[in-house]
């Protein structure tokens, strides 16, 4: 037991515990005592006090912010008025639209030989028709890292968007140069570093 030896006579033990005493009763810190009896007293001590009288508040504060950050946030199920049930219906009967789904689907279902042959038609990809066409109805390989890293919690309702309804960059003056000289480009190119051109073409086994 450790024992503290008060001088009683000088009155710092009473002056102590009556502080303590007003400070519980009228919510007041002990600065404004000392002011009200002998002068303002030095602001380091006021500043003290105020940071003292601030804490519980302060580590209520924080403690709600640490409590925000470890529960999950709740995932919207809403959809936007052109997606899911909320989007507009078909111009058509449910057994037509139906129909023409499948077909649809039964155009994507396509044979290895017949894959291999879209693929040969297609290697100009942005100079080729068809390529321009099938990007439409399959998911390219720019677009397959975004579906396949695409978080549960994440909505895909933006994903589907930017898919679906892609904005064209074909009227930018830089896209313009660059489609018109991408040739012109490769030919210097080859004649300044002395090299050819090959592009690489995939083999498949037979």
């Amino acid at each position: 037991m450790k024992f503290v030896l008060v001088n009683v006579s000088k009155g710092s033990y009473s002056a102590r515990c009556n502080g303590a005493v007003l400070a519980f009763n009228t919510k007041e810190t002990h600065s404004s005592f000392q002011e009200t009896l002998y002068g303002s007293p030095r602001s380091i001590v006021q500043k003290m006090e105020e940071n003292r009288a601030n804490r519980p508040k302060t580590q209520r504060k924080y403690k709600n912010l640490r409590k925000n950050k470890r529960e999950p946030k709740a995932v919207s199920v809403s959809c936007g008025p052109d997606y899911g049930d909320n989007c507009q219906k078909a111009d058509m009967p449910e057994e037509e639209y139906d129909r023409q789904k499948k077909m649809f689907l039964q155009q994507l279902n396509k044979t290895q030989e017949e894959k291999n042959r879209v693929e040969l038609a297609t290697r100009l990809q942005a100079d080729s028709g068809i390529w321009l066409e099938e990007r439409r109805k399959i998911l390219t390989a720019s677009n397959f890292y975004k579906v396949c890293r695409r978080r549960d919690t994440t909505s895909c309702v933006k994903l589907t968007e930017s898919l679906l309804y892609r904005l064209s960059l074909s009227h930018l003056k830089d896209i313009q140069y660059d489609k018109e000289n991408e040739r012109t480009a490769l030919l210097k190119i080859e004649m300044q570093e002395n090299i050819q051109n090959y592009k690489l073409w995939p083999s498949y086994r037979r």
